[in-house]
């Protein structure tokens, strides 16, 4: 795996990748958000329970030696507790990008993140270019842009995460793949790769 840093922090993270062994997604965990179990109708009492039962469920999942991209809002608690909650999950390299509820690119590196784009994280493999942001865009000139991707390169798709649950895991829009990494629909286990690619071929 190589990574490429442009204006790290700020804008573009570029991962270029030479297989999809071990490479693992997923975003808004809200680790210690309490409203988001109302908000997103999880399945916790409270927030004790909540970050229990995902750390648990994270780390049944991923090798302790995976290579984590994680889509945005991550915890709710300073640099300290933060940082336990991440120096508790398996993951060996951390690449973040930075959602709507996390302070700042800054305070994921000092939480232990090895590189956070404030932008988005762009993945390369041979047959395809996979934008994860946080946030999906919605305006059309947006989806004009995409669409003209599709008809010069390799296979585009994208990944995101913020809507939680309101979207599903997978759908299309103009023919475009798009995957909802939200824990809540993956059952709060980080997605493979390899999975995430099947999504998009099909």
């Amino acid at each position: 795996m190589s990574i490429k840093l442009i204006q790290p922090c700020e804008g573009l993270i570029e991962i270029e990748l030479d297989s999809l062994d071990n490479v693992f997604l997923i975003s808004d965990g809200h680790w210690g958000h309490k409203n988001i179990i109302k908000y997103t109708n999880r399945p916790f009492a409270s927030i004790e329970e909540m970050n229990k039962y995902m750390t648990e469920a994270w780390n049944s999942s991923v090798p302790k030696d995976a290579i984590i991209i994680y889509l945005g809002d991550f915890v709710f608690y300073g640099t300290i507790a933060g940082k336990e909650i991440k120096d508790g999950l398996n993951g060996v390299y951390w690449v973040g990008a930075k959602g709507n509820h996390d302070k700042s690119a800054g305070h994921l590196l000092r939480m232990g993140f090895d590189a956070v784009s404030a932008e988005r994280i762009i993945i390369r493999t041979d047959k395809h270019v996979l934008h994860c942001i946080h946030r999906l865009p919605q305006t059309i000139p947006f989806w004009t842009k995409v669409k003209r991707l599709l008809r010069i390169g390799p296979k585009v798709a994208y990944i995101h995460g913020h809507s939680h649950n309101y979207f599903p895991l997978y759908r299309k829009i103009g023919g475009v793949p798009i995957i909802n990494v939200s824990c809540e629909n993956v059952s709060y286990m980080p997605m493979s790769l390899e999975r995430i690619i099947r999504y998009v071929e099909m």
